[in-house]
């Protein structure tokens, strides 16, 4: 076991840190979510728990009015296919806007809020988060926007997409996308962070460094607890370049976080390079109590503590895929 805290360490855990916000323009854009898809983001702060309630319970009814909308809208189309694919885009979405409006963790942007508090206090430069988020989001907007209209009009012909009711379908299936870019930016923002936190390393107070660490550590696994659900939705549709978005979009998040666990790896390679060159016990002991914790606190190993956030999982899916080919081939050569 460790020793116990010196008035050093007490005085960083008792540290009164400046209190800072998200970009106006980053404030806004997921306001405006909010407000058009029912997705909360928490980046509406309210005064009362009264005033939140009656908000989350208003953001409910307006997602409810869409998915009955978009239901009877399709229910009156003919083709069996639209019924099944647009079902299942209504589920997820309502899945998507129930745990997100009900959440008990910390949301994105008490994510970007802690970032920006680490910025000020460490004088770490700005990434530029905010337009990276709104420009990636505006593309995945207009891909699926010109895909739902071509989609619906040349696939099923019976359905008049340009009709307003047709039309909601578009309002779920950009939502469903933006929870997996929300997602990845997650895990990218804290890997941007932890980039420029290991370049400080070799000459930065392991006391502060350990801190600093600890608060990436803490908010990611916070934060990424509701958006666990994400990382399993892979779905197949009968368009190719539909299958490439949709898993550029369902592996970003993992690829993020095994980036994430590199950096882990680069952060602990570069403690025990520290740790060669360091003739002072007490910054000796210190070293080894950093390497000790990062490796016992990786960040964003697993999803819900089974799905496996790195590499492996595209391997898995492919063994799936391929097991399930070989299958079905045994059944049909056998009937």
């Amino acid at each position: 076991m460790f020793e116990k805290m010196t008035t050093k360490e007490r005085k960083l855990k008792s540290l009164d840190l400046q209190k800072t916000t998200v970009s106006k323009a980053m404030f806004i854009f997921f306001v405006l979510i909010h407000v058009i898809f029912c997705l909360d983001f928490g980046f509406i702060r309210f005064k009362s728990s009264k005033a939140k309630l009656v908000f989350k319970a208003l953001t409910l009814f307006l997602s409810a009015v869409i998915v009955s909308t978009c239901f009877i809208s399709f229910y009156l189309s003919s083709d069996i296919h639209t019924h099944i694919t647009s079902s299942m885009h209504l589920l997820r979405y309502i899945i998507y806007v129930f745990i997100l409006s009900f959440r008990n963790d910390s949301t994105l942007f008490d994510l970007q809020e802690t970032l920006n508090i680490i910025n000020s206090k460490y004088g770490y430069t700005s990434f530029k988060l905010d337009i990276k988020i709104i420009l990636c989001t505006l593309s995945i907007f207009m891909f699926d926007t010109v895909l739902a209209i071509m989609k619906y009009t040349l696939i099923d012909p019976n359905c008049e997409i340009l009709k307003p009711l047709s039309l909601l379908i578009i309002v779920p299936i950009i939502a469903i996308d933006f929870v997996l870019i929300v997602y990845f930016f997650l895990f990218y923002s804290v890997f941007c962070h932890l980039r420029v936190f290991s370049l400080h390393l070799p000459k930065s107070d392991i006391v502060v460094s350990q801190t600093v660490y600890k608060e990436f550590v803490d908010i990611t696994e916070k934060t990424r607890k509701v958006f666990d659900c994400a990382c399993s939705q892979i779905k197949f549709r009968i368009l190719s370049f539909v299958i490439i978005k949709m898993a550029i979009l369902t592996f970003a998040p993992v690829l993020a976080c095994e980036k994430l666990a590199f950096q882990a790896e680069d952060i602990k390679a570069i403690l025990h390079d520290r740790l060669l060159e360091e003739k002072n016990e007490c910054n000796v002991k210190y070293i080894k109590r950093f390497i000790n914790y990062v490796a016992a606190r990786p960040i964003a190993s697993r999803a819900l503590k089974i799905v496996p956030l790195n590499f492996s999982l595209i391997i898995i899916i492919l063994q799936l895929c391929i097991d399930y080919i070989i299958i079905t081939i045994q059944f049909s050569h056998l009937y």
